[in-house]
């Protein structure tokens, strides 16, 4: 039974590191009333910027708007799990989080049984593979069994369209990747390997990479970040998630997550006096935002000294 568990969590360490993807719609005055997939892609933007405050604000805008669209449901699911990411005391926000997913997956069933395009396949992946992620963090194997079979499913339908729907490099990408690297790490897991398409670890680094090109600045930003973590902490080459994370920092220099991991790539990679100064500024974002809670801003203070 440990062994089913592990696969599924290495697994979906990837699936869920995608978070969500939106995809940039034409720019609107925000005095008119967008579309749902825009309104979504302003709530991630707001969310990597660290202002907490609008995206709490937009996506709550949206959720009155279009109540019936699961993207409504699904734009509070990021905002819970940034939230609970960015929070010492997450079981609040992970109450919160656990009741949007489930209204998440309630909104996409009439589709599934409708009809729908690849950009819903693409959010149905990730949905799912956050109902997952929450599953086996309370131990509950089976319905993470269950989720994780959605999830791979929708993939499927995914898998060999990547140049169709820019959020499939990211996705298959990840799926790739991660599934070859556990079995590779793992060989006992093997057997439970042969119920998923098999992956490819140089084919999924790949195409994590081409996403990375992506002109599409949320599919950009999430194969960066998704790069970073694979260098940092599987490839073990620190010189090349530095690459990532300096631009991750640049393009977004409030956002405490991405400093967090610059200074872990600054510390294995020896940088002794940047490591310094990178910890101090840390500590200098988080005390100077204005957008963030007291709360956030301790539990990032803490983070800094340790």
């Amino acid at each position: 039974m440990q062994k089913v568990k592990s696969f599924i969590l290495t697994f979906l360490v990837a699936i869920i590191f995608i978070g969500a993807f939106a995809f940039a719609g034409v720019a609107k005055d925000d005095s008119q009333q967008l579309k749902p997939g825009e309104y979504f892609n302003k709530t991630l933007m707001s969310l990597y910027r660290f202002d907490f405050q609008k995206a709490d604000s937009l996506s709550a805008l949206m959720e009155t708007l279009y109540p019936e669209h699961y993207l409504s449901a699904y734009s509070r699911t990021h905002y819970y799990w940034w939230m609970l990411i960015t929070h010492e005391g997450s079981e609040p926000w992970e109450k919160k989080y656990a009741g949007s997913v489930a209204r998440s997956l309630a909104a996409i069933n009439p589709v599934i049984a409708g009809s729908f395009t690849y950009d819903d396949v693409f959010y149905f992946i990730n949905i799912y593979a956050m109902q997952a992620r929450l599953s086996l963090k309370n131990g509950k194997l089976i319905r993470t069994m269950q989720s994780l079979r959605n999830c791979i499913y929708h993939l499927e339908l995914s898998f060999g369209r990547e140049n169709i729907h820019p959020g499939f490099y990211l996705t298959s990408g990840l799926y790739n990747y991660m599934t070859a690297h556990a079995v590779s790490k793992y060989p006992f897991l093997r057997l439970y390997a042969l119920f998923y398409p098999e992956g490819n670890q140089a084919l999924g680094l790949d195409q994590l990479k081409t996403a990375a090109r992506s002109e599409n600045e949320v599919v950009k930003t999430e194969a960066r970040y998704m790069l970073m973590r694979l260098f940092l902490e599987i490839e073990e080459q620190p010189e090349k998630a530095l690459y990532y994370a300096v631009w991750l920092t640049e393009e977004y220099p409030l956002n405490l997550i991405y400093r967090y991991y610059h200074l872990q790539i600054l510390e294995k990679s020896g940088e002794e006096e940047l490591l310094g100064f990178f910890r101090e500024e840390l500590g200098t974002k988080a005390r100077s935002n204005p957008k963030i809670s007291k709360a956030q801003r301790n539990y990032f203070l803490g983070l800094k000294n340790q």
